[in-house]
């Protein structure tokens, strides 16, 4: 597990007010890569990439005591869920819809496959190289979670980001285990779907732990 995010955490919690900077200067890159796919040039013109990171830093903050990290790369995504929404009500006062995610693939330099990306994603205690991978990816796994429905995204959020296993996860939704293993089974299918579509496969060439 990362080491650095839960010590900045608790830091800031325990009135060091640079630790917060310093946190989010750690994500600033795959947050704004986030954002950004999710903005077209009208909203943009309308509400800019930093307006839009100033105002998920300022509900980061009102909520980061409540916030609970579990495993690496979920404070990540917790923002990614607030640009989400911040997106959409943005939106609502515009009258106009979200625009569709702009996925566009990987430099060649980079090429990867959806097995790749997965198998990083949902591995505990990376390398220092690994970690790399993964903070290069991060991006392009939140916006194909985006796609997912609402069932798969939160089953896959809980077991993959908040770390919960997978009674745990059952129990938390209400359902019985091997539902809930099902459900994601089919999530990570589906995920490995989308990142085909976003990584630019000919083929799908899922490899997946589907435990």
């Amino acid at each position: 597990m990362d080491g650095a995010t839960p010590d900045l955490l608790e830091r800031f919690k325990q009135g060091d007010s640079g630790a917060y900077r310093t946190l989010a200067e750690r994500y600033d890159g795959d947050l704004r890569r986030y954002a950004r796919s999710r903005m077209d040039a009208s909203l943009q013109a309308e509400v800019t990439v930093d307006d839009l990171l100033q105002e998920v830093h300022e509900e980061s903050l009102k909520g980061i005591a409540r916030f609970e990290y579990r495993r690496e790369r979920a404070f990540f995504f917790w923002q990614c869920g607030i640009a989400r929404n911040r997106i959409r009500k943005h939106c609502e006062r515009l009258k106009r819809r979200p625009p569709a995610p702009q996925l566009s693939a990987l430099p060649r330099e980079h090429a990867v496959s959806s097995a790749q990306v997965l198998a990083e994603w949902m591995k505990a205690g990376p390398s220092p190289l690994k970690a790399a991978a993964r903070r290069q990816d991060g991006h392009l796994i939140a916006l194909a979670m985006d796609q997912l429905s609402d069932a798969h995204r939160e089953a896959l959020l809980l077991r993959h980001v908040e770390g919960l296993s997978g009674p745990e996860a059952a129990a938390r939704l209400g359902i019985e285990p091997g539902a809930f293993r099902k459900r994601v089974h089919d999530a990570k299918l589906k995920l490995a779907g989308l990142l085909d579509d976003l990584l630019g496969e000919d083929e799908r060439r899922a490899n997946l732990d589907l435990r």
